[in-house]
């Protein structure tokens, strides 16, 4: 999905990455969406650099850059085999909005959409 991205013509947004000793260790990615929406995708941090609050920080600077762009609301999607990340997302104000099953990479499972107004 993020070459998808990528090379969509007309995408907006912005992705940030952050590096360690020349090597990518994470990145995130806000797309900008019609109505005055983003959506944060792509939030991943190497395991070498979990636990030092990389994500937290990727997902802030989204967040700002969002404000800064005129976004009333931020909408993201997981699964219930993240528990971390969603625990980062409720620790920084997202709320669940469904819980709903739904045909992913890996077969069916729990699609957990959330949302948090800006």
């Amino acid at each position: 999905t993020l070459a998808e991205y990528v090379l969509e013509a007309g995408a907006k947004g912005r992705i940030w990455m952050a590096e360690r000793d020349g090597r990518l260790i994470g990145c995130t990615a806000l797309v900008l969406r019609d109505g005055n929406f983003g959506q944060i995708r792509w939030v991943l941090v190497d395991p070498s650099a979990r636990g030092i609050g990389l994500g937290k920080e990727l997902v802030n600077r989204a967040l700002a850059w969002s404000r800064d762009m005129g976004c009333t609301r931020i909408v993201l999607e997981t699964t219930d085999g993240l528990p971390e990340s969603q625990s980062l997302y409720e620790t920084l104000g997202f709320e669940v909005v469904s819980d709903e099953p739904a045909e992913l990479w890996d077969g069916v499972r729990p699609l957990i959409r959330m949302e948090m107004d800006l």
